[in-house]
Parts: C-alpha cells; structure tokens; sequence
C-alpha cells in the first residue's frame, strides 16, 4: 500500500533548475521510469547512503492522494550496500517508490531544506500533527 505521504530528495540548485509551469521533472525522469521517493520510515537509511555528506538538499513532501496516478506508483524493494559499521543489517532495506509522472506544484505539502550534521549523517526526526519533542 502506498503510503500518504512520500519524500523525494534534490539540491534546491536542481529543484530550481527542474520546476517549470508548476511541474517538476527530474532529470533522469525518462531513464528512472519516473520520481523516486521513499516514506518516512525508509528516509534517514536512504539519505545516508545516496546523500551522505550533502548540504543545502531539499525534502520535497508529496502527498500521493494528490496525484494524478496515485495507484500507478510502484513500490520496489532496495537493498542499500551495508555500512561496515552498521550491525544493523535489517536497516539496510529501503522501500523505493517511484511516482511514474512529474510532480506538479499542487501535490508538495511543502519543502524543507536539510544539511547534513557535522559527521555527514542525516537524523531526520518526523512528527505527526501535535507530537512536540
């Protein structure tokens, strides 16, 4: 099932070189078969092996029940190369799901400009309406 929420990572150089009309289109759109996304639960072990040691990257938040194809979005199993320091090798499996059409404007809940911290890691910590830390 697809989750309502998903999480597409860019550079905001990208974002801004890839948003036209209202409609964002990565570059490797046609070779990718589409968007590539991840949940929440999947986000910190995906940041940390596609973008580990990255500054300046937008979380663009897409919520699916405003997309066009939302029932077309296709889920895909990915093992990531475990971190020699990882023990925890079940953390290692990401969920993939990749949206099969340009993301327009109207289905980003918002985006939130990340860094990674000092040791080049990402703890991105998620919250559901109301929750405080």
């Amino acid at each position: 099932m697809v989750p309502d929420l998903l999480f597409h990572v860019v550079s905001n150089r990208k974002w801004k070189m890839q948003i036209r009309d209202g409609v964002y289109r990565p570059e490797y759109f046609r070779e990718e078969n589409g968007v590539e996304t991840v949940c929440g639960e999947d986000l910190n072990t995906y940041l940390n092996h596609e973008f580990a040691g990255r500054k300046n990257l937008l979380l663009v938040v897409i919520e699916t029940s405003r997309l066009k194809k939302r029932n077309a979005i296709k889920e895909e199993q990915s093992k990531r190369e475990s971190d020699e320091t990882s023990s925890d090798k079940s953390s290692d499996k990401v969920t993939i799901y990749r949206i099969p059409e340009p993301i327009h404007k109207l289905a980003v809940l918002d985006k939130i400009r990340i860094d990674c911290n000092e040791s080049g890691t990402f703890d991105i910590q998620l919250r559901q309406d109301g929750e405080h830390q």
